[in-house]
């Protein structure tokens, strides 16, 4: 009896060594893939850096005043990719004063009074991306009319 009780025990000690070495083993790949998650966060910080420098180029490309409608979507457009940005990534404020220094006036659509900038019946596709901006050019009351089957088609002048 002392003997299969011998066995027994040393049989246990050698599952409880399997079993260490299987957890010290999980602890090196977890530790392994959580350098690998790290670099690549760290890439895609870098990413982001150069997307809000892009956007900042083309920011700066913009006209400095309004000469369409389609300057002030195309601004907020931006702006809003870059806020959409910062956020998704909680990228530090170093890269972005939160605000764009170039800011186009508001240009009011339904002023009449204004000259009118070139309409083209062209449609313009709904969005793919929940944060895309839709240029709603209609002269319902109601927003979501423009919206109909993701084509929005502009008011004829």
């Amino acid at each position: 009896m002392e003997k299969l009780r011998s066995s027994l025990e040393a049989h246990k000690s050698a599952l409880e060594l399997a079993l260490d070495m299987i957890f010290l083993s999980l602890t090196k790949d977890v530790k392994t893939d959580t350098t690998e998650i790290l670099n690549d966060t760290s890439a895609i910080k870098d990413d982001t850096a150069l997307i809000l420098q892009e956007i900042a180029q083309l920011q700066s490309r913009l006209p400095d005043a309004a000469a369409a409608p389609n300057d002030y979507i195309l601004q907020k457009f931006l702006e809003d990719m870059a806020t959409y940005t910062e956020k998704t990534l909680d990228v530090d404020m170093f890269y972005s004063d939160g605000m764009s220094s170039r800011a186009l006036p508001i240009v009011d659509e339904h002023d009449h009074s204004s000259p009118k900038s070139p309409r083209y019946d062209l449609p313009i596709l709904g969005p793919q991306h929940p944060v895309a901006l839709v240029a709603s050019q209609s002269n319902s009351q109601n927003p979501g009319d423009s919206l109909k089957n993701g084509i929005n088609y502009p008011a004829s002048p």
